[in-house]
């Protein structure tokens, strides 16, 4: 149980769970992007968000859909999404993604953004967005592509399984008979930066205890200053967009499936 509370503390300070102060703007600004995309899906819907980390984005859902409920597996995660969001359409749950505590067809839409890769029992968490969804309702995940992501075939230590598009593609088909993937671009130099294989040794300096750890901020805004002269505040979602032609080039895949 120790182990577990540090690993959701070291997600929720982390990319893994991002928070609207991260380091990386790149990673906030694709979050949004994320949300933003499925808001064309959610209006006038009951939506449901699993594995909805500190809740960024979801306010986005939340302006379009008539109701939103954001769930995830942590407590923490949980507790500070419900501090810093106030739309009063919009709750959230402390609940496991394999087994959702909702009524059979009781949401129109269901997003779940880069929650795939972390979990063990990927087809009894798709079982389950199956059955809470409504017939005709729709489905929008997201995962990092492998073969952008990680070429080298060594996963980030929170992953257990990342996707190719066609891995991807044949999962979703198991479930559902109408699949469309997507592919996300990261359009600034800090993304080209934070998608560099050096960037993980970098990077987890934000997992250690002490003065090393204070480091990390001021190395990133050195890094991306000398290689870029890009500031943080220029990235937008913008930078991020959900685009239909060759997914399979994108560091992040973009599944949109309907349950017909």
């Amino acid at each position: 149980m120790k182990a577990l509370k540090k690993r959701n503390f070291l997600a929720l300070k982390s990319g893994e769970r991002p928070l609207v102060k991260s380091a990386y703007r790149s990673i906030i600004a694709s979050v949004i992007a994320r949300y933003k995309f499925a808001s064309d899906f959610a209006k006038g819907k009951t939506v449901l968000d699993i594995g909805c980390g500190s809740g960024i984005g979801l306010g986005f859902l939340a302006e379009s859909a008539d109701v939103v409920v954001g769930t995830d597996y942590s407590e923490e995660t949980v507790e500070y999404a419900r501090k810093n969001n106030d739309n009063s359409n919009l709750s959230f749950e402390v609940m496991d993604c394999k087994d959702l505590k909702f009524d059979d067809g009781e949401f129109d839409l269901v997003t779940s953004f880069n929650l795939i890769e972390h979990i063990h029992e990927q087809e009894t968490f798709i079982q389950e967005v199956k059955r809470v969804l409504k017939p005709n309702g729709i489905f929008i995940c997201s995962t990092p592509n492998t073969t952008v992501f990680n070429p080298g075939g060594q996963y980030y230590h929170f992953h257990v399984h990342e996707f190719t598009l066609s891995e991807l593609k044949t999962l979703l088909g198991k479930y559902f008979n109408e699949v469309k993937i997507f592919g996300q671009l990261y359009n600034s130099a800090e993304a080209r930066i934070l998608f560099h294989p050096l960037n993980k040794h970098l990077y987890r300096l934000k997992e250690l205890s002490g003065p090393l750890k204070r480091f990390f901020p001021l190395m990133r805004v050195i890094i991306v200053y000398l290689f870029s002269r890009e500031k943080p505040s220029d990235i937008t979602e913008n930078n991020c967009p959900v685009i239909s032609e060759k997914p399979e080039a994108a560091p992040t895949l973009v599944g949109v499936v309907r349950n017909t």
